[in-house]
């Protein structure tokens, strides 16, 4: 049995269960509840998530955070001050925020980098605030076109 595409603006949302300081290709969600952020990172993660439909060149992907249960799915589009994520950053051997990777590993699986913190705590290069500081939630919004 084949399985449809999102089309005519569908949506679907998918995240990983695992909130350990490890990478993880096995933990799979599905829905819009998405899973709580990472505790505190050792270094940069990568976490996998899978969708149930087929990821197509015509989706539009998205890593969407919620900071409380009264606070509204925002996209990480860039730096949100101290309260939430940014994008992925690299800067003197240093990881921040998160991102998903712009290519597909599989027909439904792609993968979100989280860097080592959440956000930089003043200066790029230096320590920042870990992951469990800011609370929150995540996942992947897939959009059909």
């Amino acid at each position: 049995m084949t399985q449809k595409s999102l089309k005519d603006g569908g949506i679907e949302y998918a995240y990983n269960t695992s909130t350990s300081d490890t990478s993880d290709t096995t933990s799979f969600g599905n829905g819009v509840t998405g899973n709580t952020f990472l505790g505190a990172l050792t270094a940069a993660r990568s976490k996998r998530v899978r969708f149930l439909t087929p990821i197509l060149a015509t989706d539009t992907l998205s890593v969407e955070i919620q900071l409380d249960s009264s606070s509204p799915w925002v996209p990480v589009i860039g730096f949100d001050g101290n309260i939430g994520a940014h994008l992925y950053a690299y800067q003197n051997g240093t990881t921040y925020g998160m991102g998903v990777r712009s290519a597909a590993l599989t027909s439904t699986d792609i993968d979100v980098q989280f860097g080592q913190y959440q956000w930089a705590s003043g200066t790029y290069g230096a320590a920042g605030a870990a992951w469990s500081t800011g609370g929150g939630r995540w996942r992947v919004k897939k959009s059909g076109n």
